[in-house]
């Protein structure tokens, strides 16, 4: 798999990894983050990611790299709810279009040719992250038809990454349910202190004590789990974003 990359290929497998084990970002943004290096790692042309809404069962959340709006729409307003191949793929956990259906057969689908042929998109590999069977994420990624199909390499990389994407998602979810834990008025302080608001202006803010502040601050730092105030700021502002 690796002797098989080139060694910006390999640099970029690095950064993608130290990204997302120091990104601090809500389910979008990670996703947003590394979808365009993703594609590039993986040697595609065209890439999107959304997450599936247990409620509703619809794809949500969507982004899109190099997919016409045209496409897009199509999808979301109609073929996500008459897509032969998605499902199936979500049920593998990470998979290969022929994996689920002959390739010969999907190109006979009104999906393929209403969607996927006119952006040129043929060759397709997904990847679902799950934690404890709640969707979480997912990744389809797409050569065109002047390129070859997937093979083990794609998927050996996907499985790879996938553990890092999933903590990347999932950390921020715990940064809101921490966040959650605050009282209201140390959500009030936090919330300032994110701002550039130095203790003594967030006294006078609030019309509260600078030790009050103090406690307030010292108290949110230790339920979040955070070192300084800078720290605090910027799990902070993430985390809602």
């Amino acid at each position: 798999m690796f002797s098989d990359m080139t060694m910006n290929e390999i640099k970029l497998f690095a950064d993608i990894v130290a990204k997302l084990e120091s990104y601090q970002c809500n389910d979008v943004e990670v996703r947003e983050s590394v979808l365009t290096d993703l594609a590039k790692l993986l040697r595609c042309e065209h890439a999107c990611s959304y997450i599936l809404d247990p409620q509703s069962q619809h794809f949500i959340k969507g982004i899109n790299e190099n997919i016409s709006e045209d496409a897009q729409k199509i999808y979301t307003d109609h073929y996500q709810f008459h897509d032969p191949i998605t499902f199936k793929m979500r049920a593998l956990g990470c998979s290969t279009v022929e994996e689920v259906i002959d390739y010969k057969d999907y190109y006979r689908t009104d999906y393929y040719n209403d969607v996927m042929k006119k952006d040129g998109l043929k060759y397709g590999i997904n990847l679902y992250l799950f934690d404890e069977g709640r969707d979480i994420g997912d990744f389809r990624l797409w050569r065109g038809k002047n390129q070859e199909n997937f093979d083990s390499r794609e998927k050996g990389l996907l499985r790879i990454l996938e553990p890092y994407l999933k903590r990347s998602i999932l950390k921020n979810e715990n940064n809101i349910q921490l966040i959650n834990t605050l009282t209201s008025r140390e959500r009030d302080v936090v919330e300032l202190i994110a701002k550039g608001f130095t203790d003594r202006e967030i006294g006078q803010y609030l019309n509260i004590g600078f030790s009050t502040v103090r406690t307030h601050l010292n108290k949110s730092l230790q339920k979040l789990g955070c070192a300084n105030r800078a720290e605090l700021a910027v799990q902070f502002n993430t985390a809602l974003h």
